[in-house]
């Protein structure tokens, strides 16, 4: 199954932490509302709350990623406002930063054991006790500065997010058209990116839809991305899946254009 749902090795799901969090390094309020308090925008800062945040919202109920992300950026999720976690201190807290950016940096601390997320059909993430944040390498904190950094990035917008676009099936293909049925899709270079995952898949014995779905085929064949940035802001991908497949499709997506 994917990757991200597997339970970190060697973590024991050992409940909710019964305090904040304090490793000696409190992350500094500054003006804000009572209501959703914020922070000094630091890598260390951000880590700290998302962990307090997660802390405090399991000792409501355990949840998955989304819901800590709903709570940071203040969301009127009716779930959020059922469970009274928009009374909590942390509430809106990140609201100022991309859920797409708060979700990397949740992905980052499962990663890294900061966080766990349990296994069954519905995976919660839960706080790792044992786990200290005075142990994030310099490493870790460039990382995160450099997702933070995605959060204020100007990349041009991506093409299937413009109300009137619409799609239709070519080929198999469920691809972007725009108001007078032009093809906004680049179908030719859709076959060489799905070739690419052919290959990758076949070279790593990875199954072909956990590299990339059809739908993230489509949406890089339409909006061609050929920076970091411009994949980053594309919907279903992550940092992580930057790193292992990105370089491979971006040098794929320039050798067309070129």
């Amino acid at each position: 199954f994917v990757e991200g749902n597997k339970n970190v090795s060697g973590i024991k799901p050992n409940g909710i932490v019964d305090d904040v969090i304090n490793n000696g390094n409190e992350f500094n309020i500054v003006s804000g509302s009572d209501e959703s308090p914020s922070i000094e925008l630091t890598a260390k800062g951000i880590v700290e709350l998302i962990i307090n945040a997660c802390a405090k919202i399991s000792k409501v109920n355990y949840f998955g990623a989304t819901m800590t992300v709903n709570v940071l950026r203040g969301s009127k999720n009716q779930q959020v406002i059922n469970y009274k976690l928009n009374e909590l201190d942390c509430y809106g807290a990140l609201r100022s930063i991309k859920a797409k950016q708060v979700f990397d940096i949740v992905e980052f601390l499962i990663e890294k054991n900061y966080l766990y997320r349990t296994q069954g059909l519905y995976p919660t993430v839960r706080v790792n006790a044992e786990k200290s944040i005075a142990n994030l390498q310099n490493t870790d904190l460039s990382i995160l500065e450099e997702i933070i950094a995605l959060n204020n990035t100007n990349v041009k917008p991506q093409i299937q997010t413009v109300e009137n676009v619409m799609t239709i099936v070519v080929e198999g293909w469920e691809v972007y058209i725009d108001e007078d049925g032009e093809l906004l899709t680049d179908i030719k270079l859709l076959k060489r990116l799905q070739l690419l995952r052919r290959k990758i898949g076949d070279g790593r014995n990875i199954a072909y839809y956990l590299i990339a779905s059809n739908k993230l085929l489509v949406r890089l064949a339409t909006n061609k991305p050929t920076t970091r940035e411009e994949f980053l802001a594309i919907k279903g991908i992550r940092y992580r899946w930057f790193d292992k497949y990105g370089q491979a499709f971006m040098n794929e997506i320039k050798e067309y254009l070129e």
